[in-house]
């Protein structure tokens, strides 16, 4: 009887960490350039696609929920597309239930500038601007409501009926830096650290779960801190899509009832 060699999951690691890297570096140039935002975000998209499971597309977007309430413009939303589809698909975004949005990833190639937010005086970094727009998405997103059949017991056969599954969750939210950033690894965690506490003092939504540096790693936040981080170095590229998959696969979805998102009330029979 032979034997066959079994496969060494270290070197496997190293080959896709090695593999994300060549595609990294293949675009690193281009993605250096201040104006290079839509070809960071398209790298990124598809980047993410191949590392998901085929339920979750990975889009850009609004999100709103079924008061009304409305996110900014996201650069990334991570949705599920097999149970969920899009209130509204145009040609360069799309509008989806808050349901649908399991995770959301907001990129900036010039984390170091400033930039104006509504509701604030003066401008605030561009860096806090994007934990704002991630903290308005954990507001609209937190709660969420899913129909899931069960089968009811009665005198004829069993029959399947809807059930409302509800709980609350906000989506996991990442960033992504490159181009324009501090040299000093210190300096850019300290800067994060900063926006992070500012944008805090104008939501009380404000959480990041992982933030991805070109330059400096992967910090991942401790859950229930007060934004205290362990910085990762090594093969931290692929740490930081191996950490999204997982983020993601936390969520329970299903299917919703739209007519929740109708502007008009609807009765029971229709």
């Amino acid at each position: 009887m032979s034997h066959q060699k079994s496969h060494d999951l270290a070197e496997y690691w190293i080959g896709i960490h090695d593999a994300l890297r060549g595609r990294l570096l293949s675009v690193r140039e281009s993605l250096r350039h201040p104006s290079s935002g839509v070809n960071a975000e398209k790298y990124f998209r598809e980047l993410l696609a191949d590392y998901l499971p085929k339920r979750y597309s990975v889009d850009s977007g609004f999100v709103v929920n079924a008061k009304g309430q409305r996110s900014d413009f996201m650069d990334l939303l991570i949705v599920d597309s097999h149970n969920i589809a899009p209130l509204s698909a145009e040609p360069y975004f799309k509008v989806f239930p808050a349901e649908a949005v399991v995770c959301a990833v907001e990129i900036t190639s010039a984390p170091k500038s400033e930039v104006s937010r509504s509701g604030i005086t003066g401008k605030i970094p561009k860096l806090a601007d994007d934990i704002l727009k991630l903290a308005r998405l954990r507001e609209i997103g937190r709660h969420r409501e899913y129909l899931e059949q069960v089968a009811v017991d009665t005198a004829a056969p069993l029959l399947p009926s809807d059930r409302t599954l509800a709980y609350e969750l906000p989506p996991r939210c990442f960033l992504i830096t490159f181009g324009d950033e501090w040299s000093k690894t210190e300096t850019f965690e300290r800067r994060v650290r900063e926006c992070l506490n500012l944008a805090s003092r104008h939501s009380r939504d404000v959480w990041i779960n992982a933030v991805w540096s070109m330059r400096h790693g992967m910090m991942h936040f401790r859950p229930h801190t007060n934004f205290e981080s362990t910085t990762v170095m090594e093969n931290s590229l692929l740490e930081f899509v191996l950490f999204i998959n997982r983020a993601a696969s936390e969520f329970r979805t299903a299917r919703i009832d739209v007519r929740r998102y109708r502007p008009t009330a609807f009765s029971a029979s229709e």
